[in-house]
């Protein structure tokens, strides 16, 4: 078969077994994958239009075995970026599938020049695909749970180093502390978050907070979206770690004493911080400060307004020492919380 396999450029007359090749692995290979009509609207999507434009804006290649197109694979810049690339429409043949053909496909993709010049590749796969694409070395981006389109985003970075090799120093310089001035947008990133983890933590996840200071109306703050999940007393811990790693998390910190607290992270990449960055703070229901801090500063704009001139200050100070920066606001926010429990 290897000897024999083909993988060059699609030229237009490949168009139509293109479309058939897609077309015939989206009803046969991902009909597990997707509702029948959604795959008949992915169908209907793949013209002859589309995948010849998809061809003149992308690199698109063929496999070709005995003079017949077995397989196509696209990649093609990330958003346009140049240091980011993406994977697209990998098929093959149902009655080839297993011979080898996808591999040679991945391989072919990945000594184009879209894949050479990238630090990041993506890949949008079916839950089908997932295991074929970790044996090609992709992992996944925001966790094994498909997103709302079905599909499961995966990726492999290139020549840089990853955050598991990199020193605590190292860290702080690629996740400096950063402040942006307050953006409504913050509120939406929460909704759609925190409705994607009750979604999947279900009956695991007692209650759902947004906290931290982008749940502060025009406070300046990171642009990282701090979230608290509680769980009930008798809920299953392991049950809730694996749903976080599910869910795209990371652990930062773990502690059982003198209660438990489980801290985590998404959006932090080995190229800097994502679109979307989120912090995850799991408890056991209780009568947390955190959701306290936030109401005090919302209902004291010049308590909010005095805040924001602390962490300014300190993040001239410690812009590359996070930890640092955090215990520095450690008696302001306790002293905000204070007076917010006597309030109540």
């Amino acid at each position: 078969m290897k000897e024999k396999l083909l993988i060059r450029l699609f030229v237009e007359s490949d168009a139509k077994a293109v479309q058939a090749i897609i077309h015939r692995g989206l009803r046969e290979i991902n009909r597990k994958d997707y509702p029948a009509e959604l795959i008949e609207e992915y169908c209907a999507c793949f013209t002859l239009e589309k995948i010849k434009s998809q061809a003149d804006s992308a690199h698109m290649y063929v496999a070709v075995f005995e003079n017949k197109i077995v397989g196509t694979g696209t990649i093609a810049p990330y958003w346009k970026r140049k240091n980011e690339s993406i994977l697209l429409t990998i098929y093959v043949l149902p009655e080839m599938v297993g011979q080898g053909i996808g591999t040679a496909i991945i391989n072919a993709l990945e000594q184009d020049e879209f894949f050479l010049r990238a630090n990041r590749i993506e890949i949008p796969s079916s839950t089908t695909a997932v295991k074929f694409y970790q044996k090609m070395g992709y992992v996944f981006k925001n966790g094994s749970i498909p997103d709302d389109e079905g599909l499961i985003r995966m990726e492999k970075f290139r020549n840089v180093k990853l955050l598991s090799e990199m020193t605590l120093e190292e860290l702080w310089q690629l996740f400096p502390i950063v402040l942006s001035e307050h953006d409504p947008e913050w509120k939406n990133f929460y909704k759609s978050e925190a409705d994607f983890l009750q979604k999947h933590f279900g009956k695991n996840a007692a209650r759902i907070r947004h906290v931290g200071s982008t749940s502060v109306k025009g406070l300046l703050a990171k642009p990282t979206v701090d979230i608290l999940l509680e769980v009930a007393d008798n809920a299953d811990l392991a049950t809730v770690r694996r749903l976080s790693v599910e869910c795209g998390y990371t652990t930062m910190a773990e502690t059982t004493v003198p209660e438990y607290r489980l801290d985590l992270c998404k959006g932090y990449t080995p190229l800097g911080f994502a679109e979307k960055v989120f912090h995850l703070h799991i408890r056991h229901l209780g009568d947390w400060d955190e959701p306290y801090f936030c109401e005090y500063l919302n209902q004291n704009p010049e308590k909010a307004k005095e805040y924001a001139d602390l962490k300014m200050k300190l993040q001239t100070q410690f812009k590359y020492d996070r930890d640092a920066y955090t215990e520095a606001k450690g008696e302001f926010i306790r002293k905000c919380v204070k007076a917010a429990r006597n309030i109540k």
